[in-house]
């Protein structure tokens, strides 16, 4: 009988990697996919709201997706890995039942909170997907650490990303406990990286057998993303936070192994708002006024809509909404030339999207090669698209 596993995890835990290294690895007798449906799942209006994932089983874009698996599982297992599912353990009992397998993955807090506020989750009028879909708060009914919505208001938005951490891992212990039938593990992504044994228990997990070439995955590099943010990042808040000290030693997670030095020297940027300065003084001598420019950053500059008579577009999109990155340089260069086509003739790359140049070497190289480089600097570079050749 072939399976279907899902994570339970939260953002930034390495999801990635894992994909990335079972895609390598076991292509020929796997079909492993990563957050294939983005945010649909939708689990900040589904964390136990039976009625809510009843309704969210109907929806075309799940059916179909469902019903894919269905198929896949007749001649190949089914690995999803991502965060946005992490809600969705009933339903995915309900469609799955025998078949079904659930992995909890978990990486230190701090260092997953620290990255979630480089991505601007909780920053008013950001990230409105995830606000709307992901992130859940003390006031959604499903939550169980609702006491924290007294000062929800005054948090920052470090001790918010710590309490949807928090949130994530209760929620799977919980269903450990609740789906006793459903085969479980836990995993840390930082024995995944440092422990030959949880890589080789995960693999016997999912059925696999194990191959020499994960000895080699930990030095692999996966995630170039490597945000930061003008916030500053206090340790301490976390002392605030009993509940999620608590639950974090019982992943075996010291909070003194990360300094307040350390946390400042990856996570935050000092000349953050010089920088920005600089880049839109930029964007402002080179596009002229009245012209859209695509946008190339993260979602991490806030620059939303318009600039200075310029409207501005995420990319990727949908309907105008940031999508994330690109699978592939094939998918970033076929979207750009339909913006192209569409009329935009400016992609801006800040430097906080820098990693796109090297990761997508492809897309870079046609940046180069069949549009003309206006403007390059450490702040970021500007490109003028022209029509093909």
């Amino acid at each position: 009988m072939h399976t279907a596993t899902f994570f339970i995890t939260t953002a930034r835990s390495g999801t990635q990697w894992v994909y990335e290294t079972l895609r390598n690895l076991y292509s020929d007798v796997l079909v492993a996919e990563h957050e294939p449906i983005r945010y649909s799942y939708a689990p900040k209006q589904c964390l136990r709201n039976p009625a809510a994932l009843s309704a969210l089983r109907t929806q075309p874009a799940i059916r179909r997706h469902l019903d894919n698996i269905h198929e896949t599982v007749r001649e190949r297992d089914y690995v999803e890995v991502g965060f946005p599912a992490f809600a969705a353990a009933p339903l995915l009992w309900d469609e799955f039942g025998e078949r079904l397998r659930l992995v909890q993955l978990v990486r230190h807090p701090v260092r997953v909170a620290a990255s979630i506020v480089t991505h601007r989750w909780f920053d008013p009028g950001q990230r409105s997907d995830i606000q709307a879909d992901i992130a859940v708060a003390p006031t959604d009914p499903g939550v169980r650490l609702n006491h924290y919505a007294e000062r929800w208001a005054d948090m920052t938005a470090f001790e918010k990303a710590l309490f949807y951490w928090a949130e994530v891992h209760l929620y799977g212990l919980e269903v450990q406990d609740r789906f006793v039938a459903v085969p479980f593990t836990r995993i840390t992504f930082e024995d995944m990286l440092t422990r030959e044994e949880t890589r080789r228990s995960f693999t016997h997990f999912l059925g696999l057998p194990y191959r020499s070439e994960w000895n080699e995955a930990p030095g692999r590099k996966i995630d170039d993303y490597h945000g930061q943010t003008g916030s500053r990042l206090n340790l301490g808040e976390v002392r605030t936070m009993p509940e999620i000290a608590r639950l974090a030693a019982h992943f075996g997670y010291d909070f003194d192994v990360i300094s307040q030095r350390e946390l400042q020297r990856r996570y935050h940027d000092h000349a953050w708002g010089n920088r920005l300065a600089m880049l839109r003084e930029q964007i402002e001598q080179t596009i002229p006024s009245g012209d859209a420019f695509v946008l190339i950053d993260n979602q991490d500059l806030g620059i939303y809509d318009a600039l200075s008579g310029r409207r501005v577009l995420p990319f990727l999109q949908r309907d105008g909404e940031y999508w994330g990155p690109p699978i592939n340089s094939q998918q970033a260069i076929a979207e750009l030339e339909d913006l192209r086509g569409s009329g935009v003739r400016w992609v801006v790359v800040a430097w906080p999207a820098f990693w796109w140049l090297d990761r997508y070497g492809e897309f870079a190289r046609d940046l180069d090669e069949r549009h003309r480089c206006c403007r390059s600097s450490p702040h970021g570079v500007i490109y003028r698209l022209l029509e093909r050749s």
